[in-house]
């Protein structure tokens, strides 16, 4: 099943659209989408956006928290705002735990009056999750299918939407006076016929309703609200079986797919969260040091067959790369999340390095009356298994901003939520 061709817009439609859109300022600061992890977000410069620019693709490594990582961005988006959202599913989604961390949540914002009863938190998590919808897939044709039912969903919305919004011009059921000039009953064929194409792009009304109260909870939990938010966990896992047998239809997919969701959130106003994986270098020393001595006589064969895969981080001891990484690229915003060591103590433990006493005892000659404390390495520093580890982001690339090459780290806490990890 091939995935069906993204319907041609206007060029005009989409300027329209653009200047009809509020310009952000320091006045709108739910507006863009947050962790509420001040590491992260100073990282992507202050959030994600919602529209153009909202697609953002999250490279994760197994171990450095990236389940935590996307349920920040999605219990932001539930407390910040009155949109729903939609999780796009194939790995199997943790709702308990998805329910402490959004208590967790609510938990810090207690009522302002103590003379208020004890706030529900169990009440108001349920509320939430009553916006989420799930739409577990199992591979490629689910993804589509689940894709091609989200775009109708945003459509139907769409229009419910501007209904609402427009003019009532008089009861449908009048009939038309007979006596009607040709001329006029044509031109209310062309309004008729342009109705729902150009004039819809025109009076589009943006998806998410911000802000919402703080706590995270609205007057009406049961009116239906259009879907503003969404996440895809986890791509990858769909396309790599693909990729084994046939590369090209395996890029072609993720080209396509990329576009069609690029199609969506200038549409309908989305942030679109993407769950990649991430693929394993050779592990090693963080100086990386080549594998054969240099020699006069050229490099050596080994060498000249294939050029080694390289980790797009910053950081020398990160050996994680971005599955499908040049067509991740392509996204608004990649961001790479892989554990390091939190201190310089932990760095050394890990990889082998002599320890700062170390050092400064051979430098004063005393290395051999030196004494191993108790606990210790045989270099006097921390064992390997009891370095402690932080997760870091980084942004690979940034397509319509400066966030390329910035950094962050958050570490994770028993309730599943991400704090600052320095």
């Amino acid at each position: 099943m091939m995935a069906a061709p993204v319907e041609p817009v206007l060029a005009s439609a989409l300027w329209r659209a653009h200047q009809a859109k509020p310009v952000l300022n320091s006045s709108h600061v739910t507006s863009l989408l947050l962790t509420a992890c001040r590491s992260v977000d100073d990282a992507i410069l202050g959030g994600l956006e919602y529209g153009q620019g909202g697609i953002c693709v999250a490279s994760c490594e197994s171990d450095a928290g990236g389940k935590q990582f996307l349920n920040a961005f999605l219990i932001s988006h539930l407390l910040n705002t009155s949109g729903n959202a939609t999780i796009i599913d194939s790995q199997g989604l943790n709702i308990p735990a998805l329910f402490t961390s959004i208590k967790a949540k609510l938990s810090l914002h207690p009522h302002t009056n103590p003379n208020l009863p004890p706030r529900d938190l169990d009440g108001q998590a349920k509320s939430i999750l009553a916006r989420v919808k799930i739409m577990r897939v199992f591979d490629v044709d689910g993804l589509l299918e689940a894709l091609s039912e989200l775009r109708s969903s945003l459509e139907d919305d769409g229009r419910e939407l501007s209904a609402e919004h427009s003019p009532h011009t008089g009861p449908k059921s009048t009939v038309p006076d007979s006596q009607i000039s040709d001329n006029s009953e044509d031109e209310d064929l062309l309004a008729t016929a342009s109705g729902p194409g150009l004039g819809q792009a025109e009076q589009r009304i943006p998806c998410h309703q911000r802000p919402s109260p703080k706590g995270g909870t609205t007057d009406h939990p049961e009116q239906s609200r259009a879907c503003s938010f969404v996440m895809l966990d986890d791509l990858s896992s769909l396309l790599l079986p693909i990729q084994r047998n046939d590369p090209t239809r395996a890029s072609a997919l993720l080209t396509n797919l990329l576009r069609s969701l690029r199609h969506l959130t200038h549409a309908h106003d989305l942030a679109v969260i993407i769950a990649n994986s991430t693929l394993s270098m050779t592990a090693g020393s963080p100086r990386r040091k080549p594998q054969h001595p240099p020699s006069d006589h050229g490099p050596p064969l080994a060498a000249t067959k294939a050029t080694p895969m390289t980790s797009p981080s910053i950081f020398a001891s990160c050996t994680a790369r971005p599955a499908f990484a040049k067509i991740m690229d392509s996204a608004d915003v990649h961001l790479l999340i892989h554990r390091v060591p939190k201190t310089a103590d932990d760095a050394r433990a890990v990889y082998g390095l002599p320890s700062t006493a170390t050092q400064e005892e051979k430098s004063a000659g005393g290395e051999g009356n030196r004494v191993v404390a108790p606990g210790r390495g045989r270099e006097g520093g921390k064992r390997r298994r009891d370095a402690e580890w932080v997760s870091c982001v980084e942004v690979l690339s940034d397509r319509h901003g400066a966030r390329k090459g910035r950094f962050g780290f958050f570490g994770v806490d028993a309730k599943g939520r991400i704090r600052d990890g320095l």
